[in-house]
């Protein structure tokens, strides 16, 4: 994780983008070795709004969200997603994945 703060993804230091770059392909390999090649995902980057408020409050983040299960009425219309399985759960069955390792 990034020691400095950052509100907005687009005024990061491109020198953190090596790092960046390994901790997602890592994540991808890992939810690949669990869920296999083939499961669908979206990738998203939120940054703070440009509010001076936000910038101060709010932490840039990248989430991957595998399409575990098709959307049905309640996420299409809240854009908010049911989550089938517990985050201690799932991180635990991520840690426990074998993935190749770059020496």
């Amino acid at each position: 994780a990034p020691v400095a703060h950052g509100a907005r993804f687009s005024g990061g230091d491109d020198a953190l983008l090596p790092a960046l770059a390994e901790a997602v392909d890592g994540v991808m390999k890992r939810l690949a070795a669990t869920l296999g090649e083939e499961m669908p995902f979206n990738v998203i980057v939120q940054s703070a709004p440009r509010d001076s408020r936000a910038q101060t409050l709010m932490h840039w983040e990248i989430e991957v969200v595998p399409r575990l299960e098709n959307l049905g009425g309640f996420e299409l219309g809240t854009g908010g997603f049911l989550v089938s399985r517990a985050p201690e759960d799932a991180a635990g069955i991520l840690r426990a994945a074998q993935i190749a390792v770059r020496a």
